[in-house]
C-alpha cells in the first residue's frame, strides 16, 4: 500500500522539479572533473584502486545525469546540460602541481561527495515519492564509491609523504562545500521532506553531520590536525 502524500501546490512541483534540473547540471560537473582527475591521476600517480574508482566515478556521474533530468521533467522542468562549461581548478595557485591534484581530490571525493551522499540518504529515509526513493537509493550507493575514491587517494599519498601542508586549507574546502550549500536558500515554507525536498536549515544540518562523523574522522585518521575544522563547525552551529 503507497504511503499517503499531500498534494504538491504548483510553486512546490515547479521547485522540486528546478532542484532535480540543478542537480543533474551538479552531475555534469562532477562528470567533467572526474574526468579531469583521471588524467591528472594518471600522470601524477597514485595506486591502480584510486584510478578504477576515478574512472566508475565518471560513469556513474553521468549514469546520474540522465536520472535527475528525467525526475526533473516528471515535475514539468526541462533541464538542460547542453551548456555546461568544464569546471575550473579548485586548488590554490601557490601549490605545486601534485599538490593541486591531492587538494582536489580531497575537495571533491572526501568532502563533496561524502556530503551529497549523506543528503541522498536523508533524501531515501523521508521522501515517500517512490521514484524520487529510487533515484535517491541509485545515486547514494555510487556516492560511497565517489567518496571512497577521495579516501583511498588520501590514504595513499599519507603512506609515502608528508600530507600536513593540507591542513590549513581544510577549512577552506569545507567552506566551500557549504557555502555552495546556501547559495539557493530553500525556507521552511517550501520544504517536503516526503519528496525530498529539505529547508536550507535542514541541509546544513545534515551537513554539519556528515562533517563531524565523517569527514572529521576521516582527516584525524591519517594524521592530520582538525582542531581549526572544529572550531568552524562549532561557529556555524552557534
Amino acid at each position: 500500500m503507497l504511503p499517503i502524500i499531500r498534494p504538491l501546490t504548483g510553486a512546490e512541483r515547479e521547485r522540486i522539479g528546478r532542484s532535480w534540473a540543478k542537480r543533474a547540471e551538479t552531475e555534469r560537473l562532477n562528470e567533467l572533473r572526474f574526468q579531469s582527475l583521471l588524467q591528472a591521476l594518471r600522470v601524477h600517480g597514485t595506486i591502480s584502486t584510486v584510478l578504477e574508482l576515478c574512472e566508475r566515478a565518471s560513469i556513474d556521474a553521468q549514469k546520474h545525469v540522465s536520472l535527475c533530468l528525467k525526475l526533473a521533467k516528471d515535475f514539468g522542468v526541462d533541464g538542460s546540460i547542453n551548456q555546461t562549461m568544464r569546471p575550473g581548478p579548485l586548488a590554490p595557485a601557490e601549490l605545486m602541481v601534485d599538490q593541486k591534484v591531492l587538494y582536489e581530490v580531497v575537495a571533491v571525493g572526501c568532502v563533496q561527495q561524502t556530503y551529497q551522499g549523506a543528503l541522498l540518504g536523508r533524501m531515501y529515509q523521508s521522501s515517500k515519492w517512490p521514484p524520487i526513493r529510487l533515484n535517491s537509493n541509485i545515486m547514494l550507493e555510487d556516492k560511497v564509491w565517489q567518496g571512497r575514491m577521495g579516501w583511498a587517494h588520501l590514504g595513499a599519498a599519507a603512506q609515502r609523504l608528508d600530507i600536513t601542508w593540507l591542513e590549513p586549507y581544510l577549512v577552506i574546502i569545507l567552506r566551500s562545500a557549504y557555502e555552495n550549500l546556501i547559495s539557493d536558500p530553500l525556507t521552511e515554507d517550501f520544504s517536503r521532506d516526503d519528496y525530498g525536498q529539505f529547508s536550507t536549515t535542514a541541509c546544513s544540518e545534515i551537513m554539519r553531520e556528515a562533517i563531524t562523523t565523517v569527514i572529521l574522522p576521516g582527516f584525524e585518521s591519517f594524521g592530520l590536525s582538525i582542531d581549526a575544522c572544529r572550531k568552524w563547525v562549532n561557529e556555524l552551529t552557534n
